[in-house]
């Protein structure tokens, strides 16, 4: 998908730094289908190495084509003050808001993937202004404890209103 954006792209201020294990055919695709010569496969890194990438990194990007329920790896870029660009499925805009804290784009489609890339090359302040709104409303141990309420109140016989499940972290977005 990311290979595929970026021929459509027509500045030449734009390289995609993708990080993994791509000694293989799956590497081999992705530099295949890269002809304007902007993707660069950075290979393996650990845990240790993350902050340092998001901090040489001006976005991140989400390209999911299936409906994941709850992308723990979008608030994982929240975290590291990093605009998310993400398809637009599933349980994404629960976590990013469109021109607030990233930009969406129709899942599966390397023309709007590009299209978004290109406005945020050619308005480069907008990167900064939903830099500004990276924030986490919830931590991994708030959600936690959100479930273990609901899991308790239905083990002890209680039928909670299904609004009471939700505990979405868009909601706790400041705006």
């Amino acid at each position: 998908m990311i290979s595929q954006a970026a021929q459509f792209l027509t500045s030449n201020n734009i390289s995609f730094d993708i990080w993994g294990n791509f000694e293989n055919e799956y590497g081999r695709a992705i530099k295949s289908i890269d002809k304007a010569n902007i993707i660069s496969l950075r290979g393996k890194y650990d845990a240790n190495d993350l902050r340092k990438i998001a901090e040489q990194s001006d976005v991140a990007l989400a390209t999911s084509i299936c409906e994941e329920t709850g992308p723990i790896i979008l608030s994982e870029y929240l975290a590291m003050n990093l605009p998310v660009i993400a398809s637009k499925i599933g349980g994404v805009e629960d976590f990013i808001i469109d021109g607030y804290n990233g930009s969406l784009f129709k899942a599966g489609s390397p023309k709007a993937l590009a299209a978004v890339i290109q406005s945020l090359v050619e308005n480069p302040f907008k990167i900064e202004k939903m830099r500004n709104h990276c924030n986490i409303p919830y931590s991994f141990d708030d959600y936690i404890s959100h479930l273990e309420d609901i899991f308790h109140r239905l083990a002890s016989g209680e039928r909670p209103p299904s609004s009471d499940f939700n505990l979405l972290f868009r909601d706790g977005l400041q705006r």
